[in-house]
């Protein structure tokens, strides 16, 4: 689990010295995002004599691949599992994000990001990642009103980075305000390849958020 991680962290990081040459030389910039989960798979070579290639099969394969859609909503690089984290322990610093129903899938996954490792971390990015798990905490204890000034709050906050998960929640919450979910309500959401909440100023997120009518 670590050494994928590790690996992840180290490929994003190897990315960002690449599209700084693509800029300087006036070609694409190429981004990458990464779903990484663990469990039982099936490996091997796979087709017959006339064409054979190595591949996985499994659960654990399908939730990694949704894992990487998902990275793209949320406007992260690394989207890790649960069980992934389970893993982990403290070696890597990560931000809880949702709750979610991945596309083709019934079992809520708990999903994160992962930041850095434990041992590269900046103050700003641990400091960033305990106030949004502050406001996940709020939002699923179904204090919408102040997991939402919370929200705003981070958005506001120029030290804060430009987030598009916070303008997920500041949107759901204020969905929540208006229409209080159901008793069973567990904070998970069902997620579909069209499902998003983002707001983009020529083509980048920007401060502030649309407000509910």
């Amino acid at each position: 689990a670590a050494a994928a991680c590790t690996a992840a962290l180290e490929q994003q990081a190897r990315l960002v010295e690449l599209r700084d040459r693509c800029r300087a030389e006036g070609l694409p910039e190429i981004n990458v995002r990464m779903g990484v989960s663990c469990g039982k798979v099936l490996h091997g070579n796979i087709g017959s004599s006339s064409h054979m290639e190595w591949g996985l099969i499994g659960d654990e394969v399908n939730l990694a691949a949704r894992l990487e859609s998902m990275a793209k909503q949320y406007g992260v690089n690394i989207l890790v599992s649960g069980q992934m984290v389970a893993r982990l322990g403290d070696r890597f610093l990560v931000r809880p994000l949702d709750r979610v129903v991945a596309v083709g899938k019934t079992a809520v996954t708990e999903v994160y990001e992962l930041v850095a490792r434990a041992d590269a971390a900046t103050e700003a990015q641990r400091r960033f990642c305990q106030r949004f798990s502050r406001l996940v905490e709020l939002y699923r204890g179904r204090c919408f009103a102040e997991a939402r000034r919370e929200a705003i709050a981070l958005i506001e906050d120029p030290e804060s980075p430009l987030d598009q998960a916070v303008i997920i929640y500041v949107r759901r919450c204020e969905t929540m305000l208006a229409n209080p979910p159901a008793a069973d309500w567990d904070g998970s959401v069902v997620l579909t390849k069209k499902r998003g909440a983002r707001q983009r100023s020529g083509g980048r997120v920007t401060r502030g958020v649309d407000r509910a009518p």
